[in-house]
Formats: C-alpha cells, sequence, structure tokens
C-alpha cells in the first residue's frame, strides 16, 4: 500500500508518505494550480487508486471531493473541488494506492 497527504490549501506539498520511496506531487493546470501530479515510486496502473478531501487536519465533513485520473505509470492526477461543485484548487487531500 502507498498513501501520502498534502496538508496545505493550494499546494501540492507532500507532508506525509508510506510504502517506501518517494512520492511527489507537482501542481499544475491554466491558473498553475487547479490540479495536483502525484508521483508514486512505482508504477500504480494495476493498483486501485483512491483520494479524499477528509485528512487528519480537517474538522469539517463537507469538504467536496477529489477526483483521480491515471496519466500512465506512477502518476495519477488529482482534482479537488467545494461540496457546490464550483471551485476548485490543488491540495487538502489524502490519496492511497492499494497493489497487488
Amino acid at each position: 500500500m502507498l498513501a501520502a497527504t498534502v496538508n496545505a490549501g493550494n499546494t501540492c506539498h507532500i507532508t506525509r508518505g508510506t510504502g517506501g520511496g518517494n512520492i511527489t506531487a507537482v501542481k499544475g493546470g491554466p491558473e498553475g494550480g487547479d490540479y495536483c501530479d502525484v508521483t508514486f515510486p512505482r508504477s500504480v496502473e494495476n493498483c486501485s487508486v483512491g483520494a479524499t478531501p477528509l485528512h487528519p487536519l480537517d474538522d469539517n465533513a463537507a469538504v467536496g471531493f477529489a477526483g483521480i485520473r491515471y496519466l500512465g505509470g506512477a502518476t495519477v492526477r488529482v482534482t479537488r473541488r467545494n461540496p457546490e461543485n464550483n471551485f476548485q484548487d490543488s491540495g487538502l487531500f489524502s490519496i492511497l494506492a492499494v497493489c497487488p
């Protein structure tokens, strides 16, 4: 299992990671901060990958959602939306990859 947490809003700075190796993330998008491209230390193409906007620093249960898009190999794109689905920002999510 590989996991990471981005605890700051509008950043892609990984503050915690597990599973061995280095998990990295880079901000991107038309405004330079609409999503995070997360790269795991190995391919996650045959893994189940998910992201959640709930993490240990969040007290709010209704913080929206985090979507995942596979980019190939070890990289996935995480996009955060607010509960009204009208605001997009990077950061404030946890991501998990469960691999066979």
